[in-house]
C-alpha cells in the first residue's frame, strides 16, 4: 500500500472512530429516553367497569422533570369491546391544567397488559401532583373495559379516584420521564451498596466501558482494513 493510500485509510479510520465517539456522547448526554420513575403494583382486583359517565383515575406525584409517559394495566374481561376510551392527564399543581388527552378504541386493548400513553414532555414536573383519568361515555355493561388496581395503599404519594372521589387503594400503573441516560446514574447508585453505590464509581465504569469500546472498534477497523 503506497503512502497516499495509507494516509487515506488512516484518515478514514479516524473519522469512523470520531463518529462513534460523537454517537456515544449523543446517546448518553443529549438523546432522551423513557425512564421509569413510578411502579405501582401488584394488582389484586379490577376496578368497576369503565362505562357511562364514570371516571376512573389516580393521583400521583412526579418523581422527575420530563414526565412523558404513563402505562396503565387494563382488562377486557375476555370480551371484544369496541367503544372509544378517553385518557386525560391533569396537572394539579400549581393549578389544575389539562396536560394531555388521548382517545383510543377499546378494541386495541389487550387483556391484562399495560396500555402505554405517551404525551408531550412536561419539563418542570418534578414534585408536582398529577391526575390521570379514563372515561368511556358510550360503553355499556356488556361492552366495557376495566383497570387493574390494588385495594391496599401500595403507592403512598397518590390515591385511586372513582368519579373524582377517593375510593381506597391504588391503580396499577407506571410513570416515566424522558431524559438523558446520564441522569440515571444517581438512581442506579441508590440501588446498590459499596463501590457501585457511588455515582463517581459508576461514571468511571461508564468511561472505562466507552474507552474499551473505542479500542475494540480501532482493532476491528485495523483487521478489516488489512483484509
Amino acid at each position: 500500500m503506497d503512502h497516499s493510500l495509507r494516509t487515506g485509510a488512516k484518515a478514514a479510520k479516524l473519522a469512523m472512530i470520531a463518529l462513534f465517539v460523537l454517537l456515544q456522547v449523543f446517546l448518553l448526554f443529549v438523546a432522551r429516553h423513557d425512564t421509569m420513575d413510578i411502579d405501582s403494583y401488584p394488582n389484586t382486583v379490577p376496578t368497576p367497569d369503565l362505562r357511562g359517565g364514570d371516571r376512573i383515575g389516580q393521583t400521583f406525584k412526579a418523581a422527575s422533570d420530563g414526565l412523558a409517559r404513563i402505562d396503565v394495566l387494563l382488562g377486557t374481561h375476555g370480551r371484544a369491546n369496541d367503544k372509544d376510551v378517553h385518557f386525560r392527564l391533569w396537572e394539579l399543581t400549581p393549578a389544575r391544567r389539562l396536560a394531555a388527552e388521548v382517545v383510543f378504541n377499546a378494541a386495541e386493548v389487550r387483556n391484562n397488559l399495560y396500555r402505554t400513553f405517551r404525551f408531550a414532555r412536561q419539563p418542570h414536573s418534578k414534585g408536582r401532583s398529577f391526575l390521570f383519568e379514563l372515561e368511556s361515555p358510550a360503553s355499556t355493561v356488556a361492552d366495557s373495559i376495566a383497570v387493574w388496581m390494588n385495594t391496599n395503599d401500595v403507592y403512598k404519594d397518590g390515591e385511586f379516584l372513582f368519579d373524582g372521589r377517593p375510593a381506597g387503594g391504588d391503580l396499577t400503573f407506571r410513570a416515566y420521564s424522558r431524559r438523558p441516560v446520564w441522569t440515571e446514574l444517581p438512581r442506579m447508585a441508590r440501588r446498590h451498596s459499596g463501590v457501585l453505590g457511588s455515582v463517581f464509581a459508576l461514571a468511571v465504569a461508564v468511561l472505562l466501558f466507552e474507552m474499551v469500546s473505542i479500542l475494540f472498534l480501532k482493532k476491528l477497523l485495523d483487521v478489516l482494513w488489512k483484509g
